[in-house]
């Protein structure tokens, strides 16, 4: 395929302008990315390379094309952490970086065709200047076996035809479409309901990666759909399946690709890179059923900014496989501290009271406090703490930005600052002492001054009461917070701290 350097589209791009990328890609030394991408513009995004130790396919695997469809980016981000004892994986997991920190589909900036990256591969003319060309030369140097680009659509392809959401897009290929249907039958055996089943869909669309690959090179390809849009409820709600739930459907139809061609790749549940060691922290963020819009992006794109840390997402289903042993902390946002419970059901309350005892770290924002707390028939009881005030729903406080003051504790771990300011509160746990004898009393780092007392809620009763608490849970170490300090810019490192301390990295 010839290709032209567009200095047009290439200005264009030049001036999408971010204030963050969000990339948790820096890896401890040896592990780093094989190379870049779009090196030096707002695109500049790794790619990495594994070789089994025996010969086998070499397979090119994408993700993040466009910037609404978090969990490709995630699950190749995952991917690209596994081994195969037969033949290579590429990886490139964000290839769009700005999309992605914005979430929106097209590139910020420009609109339908130019702004859609994955149609910027036609079959017939030019590859569009940018991380295109790059991605098109990669693929050139690598001459693949085969192409995975990972993607997600807006509904379920079996309620809504407009979608391509939880299909695979094949080739027009005998192998391809054998293998598709394999991956299908594979993910679909997770699913019970018939309409969020997955579909054999066939030709990816014109310009895209995939059928660029197809049909310029003969190289078979497929295009692999999860679905970010809501399905119904019997009592007529919707709901949505989560970033790290979709992302682990991807993940099983890649390893069942990888398995049927052969390559003996790893488990399915390899999140994260096992040779990352030293002093970088392994963040599981809880993101399932229970968990508030937005939590787990929120506090994601906090740690993002710290070189020391490096997270992904978990749902339930994650936890009760075991794969918390992976990390070194895990963080529960804000939402709903029962619904979170419920989602992980007794046995993945269970898996996390037993990672916490054996050495493993807590942080609870929020919800994820009224988790960490010991006085629900749900609770983890990680903490010596009771919540007050709580009874006939008066756990509704209220939203507002309430005065807090940090303890000697409190600025002996987040720093030397003025220990009396302002944060954002949301109905968040109000503490007092469990009097659990079998768990050690809690600390606590940051007092309330202020108080919100709405929807009829007792006045009086929060100010001088713990805002921010931690303690110790068999060879573990817990933080809550009742306040929401990732939504507070000044002092979102106290996320970052706290996820330090819990990991036991004083």
């Amino acid at each position: 395929m010839k290709m032209l350097r567009e200095s047009a589209v290439f200005t264009s791009l030049f001036f999408v302008v971010l204030a963050q990328v969000q990339c948790a890609t820096t890896r401890s030394e040896g592990i780093g990315p094989q190379g870049l991408l779009g090196e030096g513009t707002p695109f500049e995004t790794p790619w990495y390379d594994h070789r089994g130790p025996e010969d086998g396919p070499t397979i090119l695997i994408t993700g993040g094309m466009h910037g609404n469809e978090p969990a490709g980016a995630a699950a190749a981000e995952a991917i690209a952490s596994w081994t195969v004892q037969r033949g290579r994986i590429v990886v490139a997991p964000r290839m769009n970086p700005p999309a992605l920190a914005a979430n929106q589909r097209l590139i910020p900036g420009l609109e339908e065709p130019i702004g859609n990256l994955n149609r910027h591969f036609p079959t017939r003319g030019e590859v569009l200047e940018g991380v295109a060309t790059d991605l098109w030369a990669l693929f050139e140097e690598v001459q693949p076996d085969w192409v995975l680009d990972i993607h997600e659509g807006f509904a379920f392809r079996r309620i809504n035809s407009g979608s391509v959401g939880s299909s695979i897009i094949s080739c027009v290929d005998e192998r391809a479409i054998e293998l598709a249907q394999k991956m299908i039958a594979a993910v679909d055996e997770t699913i019970e309901e018939e309409d969020r089943k997955f579909t054999l869909l066939r030709n990816p669309i014109e310009s895209s990666f995939a059928r660029a690959a197809w049909e310029n090179a003969r190289v078979p390809s497929m295009i692999l759909e999860t679905t970010y849009g809501k399905y119904p409820l019997p009592d007529g709600k919707e709901r949505r399946y989560s970033v790290s739930y979709r992302a682990r459907q991807h993940r099983l139809m890649v390893h069942t690709f990888l398995t049927e061609l052969g390559m003996e790749p790893c488990s399915p549940d390899v999140l994260i890179d096992p040779r990352i060691t030293g002093d970088r922290v392994r963040v599981a963020i809880y993101d399932d059923l229970g968990a508030s819009v937005g939590g787990a992006s929120d506090l994601e794109r906090v740690l993002s900014e710290y070189d020391r840390v490096e997270t992904r997402r978990l749902c339930s289903v994650d936890v009760n496989a075991g794969m918390l042993s992976q990390f070194d902390v895990v963080l529960h946002p804000g939402g709903s501290g029962s619904g979170q419970a419920d989602s992980l059901g007794e046995s993945g309350r269970a898996k996390e009271i037993e990672f916490i005892r054996d050495g493993g770290g807590y942080l609870g924002v929020c919800a994820g406090g009224y988790l960490a707390a010991c006085n629900y028939s749900w609770s983890l009881a990680i903490l010596d703490a009771r919540t007050v005030d709580t009874k006939n729903g008066n756990w509704r406080r209220g939203r507002a930005e309430l005065e807090i003051e940090l303890t000697a504790a409190g600025l002996g771990l987040f720093g030397d600052m003025d220990p009396s300011f302002d944060v954002k509160y949301a109905n968040g746990p109000i503490y007092a002492p469990g009097k659990r004898d079998e768990i050690p009393d809690y600390e606590t780092l940051a007092l309330y001054r202020g108080e919100v007392a709405d929807n009829g809620t007792s006045k009086g009763v929060m100010p001088g009461t713990p805002a921010l608490i931690r303690g110790r849970f068999g060879e573990g170490r817990a933080v809550a917070f009742s306040p929401h300090p990732e939504d507070t810019r000044s002092i979102q490192h106290f996320i970052r701290d706290a996820v330090i301390w819990a990991a036991g990295r004083d």
